[in-house]
């Protein structure tokens, strides 16, 4: 099991906060005084949207303290008025994802004034902050360069993360996020966007014209979050308002604008490595103040060429074609979509619905190096989306959270023109050549979530319980193959001409049923409480309770590791249960997460803030103690030295007739 105990106490300007609103809704609060400091009770205070034209109203608590839980994002203005205090109003307060907007009113007494308007927008500091991170609005978005077009490069503008920015649509590799390595909640609209089989992956690519605002909370956050002792990375969609808007882009850039690879042989033609990017997007009411829409499309057209190190000498000794030397013309040509409606149903009910998708096709991918272009694939990648949310005002002090959503990711790795047949060889040092080492893979994945969560003002108490439940359905394929490996291009040759067919070093050769369905539940509940025992003080506590259900051992497992897990009632003993959870979470797991926040009296400009926490993360469910554990005929790989020359059948056909490389027709190929 691992844990992490984390506690955090800074001086800092933070550009938003991440309190009890929701994980994709923001919140506003404060406290009503008068002109000699004491609280204010049943002022009334009304909210207003500045986009949408949504409004909400509520009073002011015997504390002085009003609260708006779970807001639509966006520019709001703040109304007060109280018997005997003039009106007083603040514009220009911006509400973004998970953040809560403090904005306190020191009322003055009519007569003095008729009117009281503030223009100054919210403070970038927070007295009711106990976490760490920062929020990217829409602005930041689409003016930070990102030439990827990729947004979850944006996670490493957040604290306490470094890593490698990703070139394609995956995630950036080698995240360290406090200290763990990989450990990311990847989230879309506050739901799951984690690929299970693997913890730290995406489950769905994103498009960066489709996206508001990204949400990252790296420390001390509230126990609405789990599933990660790391950091939490949430995009956020965009959605339509009352004006009419849209946008369009070309992005282009062409093989003279980009260097020659150093690494290229001399004799190589330079490989092409153009981009031809195009995008748009509208949004706008089809009834005012009612109902909202918004689409989004981006088609991605880029070469990616990797270049091969295998030499023209070598190429000619093994009998290889001379265009093996040639930059190999990886390429990715992706399309994004998405849409949106927001509907206004009454002044009670709020409901937002999305799709989204995505489809990529990558030919001649996985090689580059030693390995030549016919070790490549064509990487055939496509997913799915539908999510709904529905809040409902259940009464001025209580508010509820429904969001459910029905994610699907395939990928398969096919055998197209480029790649090869028969067996795959490998002479280290010099070449990986013939067939493909991972064709036939295939993966799907469905993971249906449900999340609920209720709000309740109490006083100075903001209490906030919840949870969801995550059915995660996967199914994979193994590619299968069979490798040869040779000391030196003498020995493969003399293999190739028969007069020494031992001469491998080692041969490796995928057996057994391929493919492998498993499913697991994912449950976790939560309860959450945002206490103001002065206006200049806020204590955090919580507590949250995960329970992961992976899929069942297989006590005929070859993997002694996966013959039982901890989660089963056939475990053996505590030796064999420890081994089996070594990439396992515990069964049941919770923590309590406590934080506190004070502004000095007078001080506008610094926040104290201490958090600490119990966190827990969870493993993928396909990682090592998974694999190769649920079937006595998984696939897997027999190994052994060059004992008995080359098996004699590979594919139906003579291991040793190793096929005629054809010349790589590289334009032709490409076209």
């Amino acid at each position: 099991m691992r844990l992490a105990l984390s506690a955090l106490f800074f001086l800092a300007g933070v550009p938003s906060v991440f309190g009890q609103a929701s994980a994709i809704n923001g919140q506003i609060l404060g406290v009503i005084t008068d002109p000699a400091g004491a609280t204010v009770s049943s002022a009334k205070v009304k909210v207003t949207n500045t986009a949408t034209g949504f409004t909400a109203s509520v009073e002011s608590s015997s504390s002085g303290i009003y609260r708006f839980n779970v807001l639509p994002l966006g520019s709001y203005e703040v109304a007060v008025d109280a018997a005997g205090f003039a009106p007083t109003r603040q514009t220009n307060v911006v509400l973004n994802a998970g953040a809560t907007a403090t904005i306190d009113f020191a009322l003055q007494l009519k007569g003095v004034a008729t009117e009281v308007v503030i223009t100054a927008s919210n403070s970038v500091i927070d007295p009711s902050l106990t976490e760490q991170g920062s929020s990217l609005s829409y602005n930041a978005i689409t003016n930070l360069p990102l030439v990827s077009r990729n947004p979850f490069n944006f996670i490493l503008q957040q604290p306490n993360v470094s890593g490698r920015g990703n070139t394609e649509f995956g995630v950036p590799r080698k995240l360290n996020a406090n200290g763990f390595n990989g450990r990311i909640n990847y989230q879309l609209d506050g739901a799951n966007n984690v690929q299970s089989d693997r913890a730290g992956i995406r489950l769905m690519p994103v498009s960066n014209t489709w996206v508001e605002q990204v949400q990252q909370v790296s420390n001390g956050f509230a126990p609405e979050f789990g599933n990660t002792v790391g950091t939490v990375f949430n995009t956020i969609t965009r959605s339509g308002a009352n004006d009419l808007h849209g946008e369009g882009a070309f992005i282009w850039r062409r093989t003279p604008y980009s260097a020659r690879p150093a690494l290229l042989a001399a004799t190589s033609p330079t490989p092409e490595v153009n981009v031809n990017s195009y995008n748009g997007s509208v949004g706008g009411a089809i009834k005012k103040d009612k109902v909202f829409y918004f689409g989004a499309y981006e088609k991605v057209k880029r070469d990616l060429p990797n270049t091969v190190s295998v030499t023209p000498a070598n190429l000619a000794l093994l009998g290889l074609p001379t265009t093996f030397a040639d930059a190999i013309p990886f390429r990715q040509d992706v399309t994004f979509f998405m849409t949106k409606l927001d509907w206004q149903i009454n002044d009670s009910n709020r409901l937002s619905m999305r799709y989204n998708g995505h489809r990529n096709d990558s030919p001649f991918n996985g090689a580059g190096g030693l390995s030549t272009v016919d070790r490549t694939y064509n990487f055939v990648d496509r997913s799915h989306a539908g999510a709904v949310q529905l809040i409902s005002v259940v009464s001025p002090k209580a508010v509820n959270e429904l969001r459910v959503q029905i994610p699907y990711r395939t990928q398969q790795q096919q055998a197209f023109e480029a790649t090869g047949t028969g067996p795959a060889i490998t002479i280290p040092g010099i070449a990986q050549f013939g067939n493909s080492t991972a064709v036939g893979f295939n993966y799907e994945e469905m993971t249906p979530e449900v999340t609920e969560n209720f709000s309740y003002n109490l006083d100075k108490h903001a209490l906030k319980f919840g949870g969801a439940i995550r059915s995660i359905r996967d199914t994979q394929v193994s590619a299968t193959a069979a490798t040869y490996t040779f000391p030196s291009i003498a020995a493969y040759l003399a293999a190739k001409n028969g007069t020494n067919l031992r001469g491998y070093t080692n041969f490796v050769q995928t057996v057994g049923e391929p493919s492998i369905s498993y499913n697991s539940l994912f449950t976790s509940l939560y309860a959450q409480d945002a206490w103001k025992p002065r206006s200049n003080v806020t204590i955090s506590y919580g507590v949250r309770y995960d329970i992961y259900r992976p899929p069942s051992a297989n006590e005929a497992s070859p993997f002694v590791s996966s013959r039982s897990f901890r989660t089963d009632k056939n475990a053996g003993d505590s030796e064999q249960r420890d081994a089996a959870v070594l990439q396992l979470e515990r069964d049941a797991d919770g923590g309590l997460r406590p934080g506190v926040s004070e502004r000095l009296r007078g001080d506008s400009e610094r926040v104290y803030a201490v958090a600490a926490g119990h966190h827990d993360g969870v493993a993928g469910v396909c990682e090592p103690v998974f694999g190769e554990c649920q079937r006595d005929d998984q696939p897997r790989d027999y190994a052994g030295p060059g004992r008995d020359g080359f098996l004699p059948l590979y594919e139906g056909q003579p291991a040793a007739d190793f096929p005629e490389h054809q010349p790589f027709a590289g334009a032709e190929l490409a076209g």
